[in-house]
């Protein structure tokens, strides 16, 4: 099934009214107008492959050495039936993607849903793959996705590590990663409580760090989040517990995914919990028990 892209009725909306200005010469927002530079042409690479979304719809995608892994969206499915089943279609209201890698996800969001999209990924590479990706559509789906090339965690955090490039003239390139937390990214005071429908958490053990950099004002303005616990994995300090947080600090009810879709959580249950995927969500069951 192709997409028909519908160019006259996207919802556009001024992001820099939701952003508290932290861009600096470090990073800023990716602009989709602005071309690739020579030296992330030199250093990185990736692949056009087909994306297809969970009803079939399709995209070209950019992606890198195991396309057949990272050119879907796991959880697709889930995430266009909790979006379609609420308010939907009815206002602007925003999807975050917190470690997009190469952009699977956003694709499935931009076309299953009317989202708009804020997207959060520190890899360069990554980075580089999902610009290819997105500017390649038309202008209308591109304006929906913003993209901060940074990653999220509780303080504001640099680091520089050693990349094996594509080109032979430069076997490595030191590469800067950029964290930051969410509530100093996006302007609490200016967004309504539940703009934010949906968020997609998916950073590999760092989930906690992630909640603790959102504050309790950020998480007031947050419907529903997807995320991984892990319970022997979480790389906090402190061993800090986020069921506890998401559940008794930020009012979300806690959902355990299971073969059939997902079954709530009473409180105080989480030792069989494993790897498992949680949704929490604000009084809201959009699975069965």
């Amino acid at each position: 099934q192709k997409l028909q892209f519908d160019t006259s009725s996207t919802i556009s909306i001024d992001i820099t009214k939701m952003r508290k200005g932290v861009e600096s010469n470090s990073w800023k927002v990716v602009n989709w107008a602005d071309p690739i530079s020579t030296e992330d042409e030199s250093m990185f690479n990736c692949e056009l492959t087909t994306f297809v979304s969970s009803s079939g719809k399709q995209a070209g995608i950019c992606v890198g050495p195991a396309p057949t892994q990272i050119s879907k969206c796991a959880d697709g499915k889930y995430f266009a039936d909790v979006w379609n089943k609420g308010e939907g279609g009815k206002a602007p209201y925003y999807h975050l993607e917190i470690g997009a890698q190469h952009g699977a996800c956003i694709l499935e969001m931009l076309l299953e849903t009317d989202a708009m999209i804020l997207a959060f990924e520190p890899h360069p590479k990554n980075v580089y793959s999902i610009r290819k990706t997105i500017s390649a559509l038309p202008k209308a789906l591109q304006n929906r996705v913003t993209l901060f090339p940074i990653g999220l965690s509780d303080e504001t955090m640099k680091d520089t590590f050693s990349y094996n490039t594509k080109s032979s003239l430069r076997a490595t390139s030191e590469l800067s990663i950029y964290a930051e937390r969410l509530d100093s990214v996006l302007d609490t005071d200016k967004i309504p409580p539940k703009l934010i429908k949906l968020v997609n958490l998916d950073v590999q053990g760092f989930e906690c760090n992630i909640l603790e950099g959102m504050g309790d004002k950020m998480a007031d303005k947050i419907g529903s989040m997807k995320l991984k616990w892990e319970s022997n994995g979480q790389k906090c300090e402190d061993n800090k517990d986020y069921l506890h947080k998401l559940r008794d600090k930020f009012g979300f009810d806690i959902w355990r995914k299971h073969e059939n879709g997902y079954m709530y959580l009473a409180p105080g249950e989480k030792s069989a919990l494993g790897g498992a995927d949680i949704f929490a969500s604000r009084n809201e069951r959009y699975y069965d028990e």
